[in-house]
C-alpha cells in the first residue's frame, strides 16, 4: 500500500480486487495555515524565524494564473527538454499569485504552512487561464 499525504489527508491506494482505489482519511492534527499578506508580512517573517530552526524540512509552493501555454500531448509523452521549456515559458509569461513555505518534520503531522498572497494580478489584462482563475475564487 503506497502513503502519499497532502495538506491536511493522508491518501491511500488500496488494491481491491485488482483496481486501485483511493481512500481520504482527514487528519486529527491538521497543518496550520497561516495567510500572509502586506499588514501581516513581518509578524509572518518574525514567526517565521522563531520556529524555523524546529523543522527539518521546507516544501515551497508556487501558484500562477494557470497555463496558458500548452501542448496536445500528454506531458508524460514529452522529453524532459520540452516539458522543461513549457513550464518555463508558462512560469516566464504569466505572474506569480501566491507562493507556499511549509516547514515540517519527517514523523509529524504537525506542520506550518505560509501563503503569501501577491498583488498586482489584474484579470482584466494579465496573462491566464480563465478555468483556473474560476477555481480559485472557490
Amino acid at each position: 500500500m503506497a502513503l502519499h499525504r497532502e495538506r491536511h489527508s493522508r491518501i491511500e491506494r488500496i488494491d481491491r480486487g485488482g483496481k486501485m482505489a483511493l481512500h481520504q482519511e482527514r487528519r486529527s492534527q491538521a497543518a496550520q495555515m497561516r495567510p500572509v499578506f502586506e499588514h501581516n508580512l513581518a509578524m509572518e517573517f518574525a514567526i517565521i524565524n522563531q520556529v524555523a530552526d524546529s523543522y527539518q524540512y521546507v516544501t515551497i509552493h508556487t501558484e500562477f494564473p494557470g497555463l496558458v501555454y500548452k501542448t496536445i500531448r500528454h506531458p508524460r509523452n514529452l522529453s524532459p527538454e520540452h516539458r522543461y521549456s513549457l513550464v518555463k515559458a508558462n512560469v516566464d509569461n504569466l505572474k506569480l499569485i501566491q507562493l507556499g513555505i511549509t516547514l515540517s518534520n519527517r514523523d509529524s503531522d504537525k506542520s506550518m504552512t505560509w501563503k503569501f498572497n501577491f498583488r498586482g494580478f489584474d484579470p482584466e489584462i494579465d496573462s491566464q487561464d480563465p478555468s483556473s482563475i474560476e477555481l480559485l475564487k472557490l
